[in-house]
């Protein structure tokens, strides 16, 4: 399995972000609590995800340089 840049990882989750924004925006209050609350954590892995590699991929860059 070829392995995906950090760059690229950090570009894929902020769309992820973007969608689960959405959906906890247009669909969060037809919702049962307890769902709500697991797509908030969800987002909350996501966002902590993206920071990482958003910081992963400004060390490949600095080293790079």
């Amino acid at each position: 399995m070829n392995r995906i840049p950090h760059e690229q990882m950090a570009f894929r989750l902020q769309r992820m972000i973007w969608s689960k924004e959405t959906w906890l925006r247009d669909h969060g209050t037809k919702r049962p609590r307890h769902e709500v609350e697991d797509q908030e954590a969800n987002l909350a892995a996501l966002k902590q995800a993206s920071a990482d590699y958003e910081h992963a991929a400004k060390r490949d860059k600095d080293k790079a340089a």
